[in-house]
């Protein structure tokens, strides 16, 4: 005899239970959905660094040779305060500072002399004596990327051992309409100042075809430096001990030779220093785009920027002459170098000196793009740019010196520091004298104008012809 089941075959009393669960959570979601489509929802856009970092791998990727780019975040956000720091992000790639801040660049160990630099393509002048280019004068905000080629190819201009740099900025037709700006304070715990810099970018199409952009930045600091050196060491094999203290050296003070074989390594000049630098960097960037035809766009740009290095200098110089001699009771490291010693009858100049370095850089450069069709373009520029040290001829140095003789200072050595010690006593002499008044200028020009013609052709396969002409002068 069979017996007949009242429950279903496979479920079990917690199944019932649960399927009224999982309908009670479907309703609630189907009315959460509900309400969320008929309220409105805040947008939050979050933006970051993941397609400036696409951008510039993708350049990388594109070119021929060894490149690295560095693209702006955003619309006046590059990613430091300085092109030179920045720059040092790339392998390869040291900077040399001044007063804190990034200014020349060093490529796979070549200097600063031996790198190429250009500005949206065509070489920039330099005011030094060689062909150093100083990133400190252009400010961050002005720039939309910065590229590093690392190899040489006949698309690129030769010239640069080290490296080729080109600097990019915006046009117009990349913005649209669109405006920014920037206003920072910065604060020297040393100097006790706050600075300001600002900067501003104003991009207006004014019609379907034509566009201008303006943008301009300044920027101000204030830097304070105390520096103790000895700025000159001598090597003798043979020290002399001026025996009666009388500064002079006779047949009766005593020689003391080497007798390891290691010379004597004795100061010839220390210097104590106190630096007051004031820095004004300003920078204009005017561009105009005008698209002619469906194939033909004209853009012209300006770029301006100005530099300005005012500071006063005040030193102590203690002349040891050329150490021959020292009084008694001097003494010296294991490697014979000089730690301790006093010194009769020597002299001490106080300068004081207030250089005034100006910088000035002018490019202008007109450049004509035609698509002739889909496969083929043309691109003829032509720049003229201008770099000035010393624009209005005024002296860079001005420097007076006033000495002091017949004193008798100590020089010790201690810790890292070598320290020169005189006497307040001997500061209140009558015979000081104004030893001499120094004048210098030193007014450079670096003028250069440069002519290009490009064609490329590109079926959109594996069929590539690059062809081009440029003229320097």
């Amino acid at each position: 005899m069979k017996k007949k089941s009242t429950k279903d075959e496979g479920k079990g009393p917690h199944d019932f239970k649960r399927s009224l669960l999982s309908v009670g959570i479907a309703t609630a979601l189907m009315s959460g959905g509900v309400c969320a489509q008929s309220d409105n929802i805040e947008e939050i856009v979050v933006t970051g660094m993941l397609s400036t970092m696409k951008a510039a791998t993708a350049r990388k990727r594109d070119d021929s040779g060894m490149m690295d780019a560095i693209l702006a975040e955003d619309i006046g956000k590059f990613p430091d305060t300085n092109l030179a720091e920045s720059l040092q992000r790339i392998p390869g790639v040291a900077i040399s500072r001044r007063d804190g801040e990034g200014n020349q660049v060093t490529v796979r160990g070549m200097g600063p002399s031996f790198n190429f630099v250009t500005l949206n393509g065509r070489q920039m002048p330099s005011p030094e004596h060689n062909r150093a280019f100083n990133f400190s004068d252009i400010l961050p905000e002005m720039v939309t990327g910065v590229e590093v080629f690392k190899t040489a190819t006949a698309t690129k201009p030769s010239g640069g051992i080290g490296s080729l740099i080109n600097v990019t900025t915006a046009t117009p037709m990349q913005l649209g309409d669109s405006m920014s700006g920037s206003a920072k304070m910065l604060f020297d715990d040393y100097a006790g100042s706050t600075t300001p810099q600002f900067s501003g970018l104003v991009s207006k199409m004014l019609s379907d075809n034509f566009g201008v952009l303006i943008a301009a930045g300044h920027q101000t600091r204030e830097t304070e430096n105390d520096f103790i050196q000895v700025r000159r060491w001598d090597r003798r094999n043979t020290l002399r001990v001026d025996s009666n203290g009388d500064g002079a050296l006779t047949g009766d003070d005593s020689s003391i030779a080497t007798s390891s074989g290691t010379p004597w390594f004795t100061p010839v000049q220390s210097i104590t220093g106190h630096e007051e630098k004031d820095r004004e960097r300003t920078n204009v960037n005017l561009v105009a785009e005008y698209i002619a035809s469906d194939n033909v766009t004209a853009t012209f740009d300006y770029q301006y920027s100005e530099f300005t290095n005012d500071f006063t200098q005040l030193e102590s110089a203690i002349w040891f002459g050329n150490f021959a001699s020292a009084d008694p009771g001097w003494s010296a490291d294991e490697n014979n170098v000089l730690t301790s010693a006093s010194f009769s009858n020597k002299g001490v100049d106080f300068f004081s000196s207030n250089p005034v370095q100006q910088f000035e850089n002018d490019s202008v450069g007109l450049t004509l793009d035609w698509n002739i069709n889909d496969d083929s373009t043309v691109s003829v520029s032509y720049s003229s740019s201008s770099s000035e040290r010393q624009p209005g001829g005024e002296d860079e140095r001005n420097k007076a010196d006033i000495q002091i003789t017949g004193l008798n200072p100590i020089f010790s050595v201690t810790g890292d520091y070598a320290f020169p010690i005189i006497a307040a006593s001997d500061m209140l002499e009558e015979n000081y004298r104004v030893h001499q008044h120094t004048k210098r200028s030193l007014a450079r020009s670096d003028d250069v104008s440069q002519f290009k013609i490009d064609y490329a052709f590109n079926d959109g396969g594996s069929f590539e012809i690059k062809a081009g002409l440029m003229r320097t002068e």
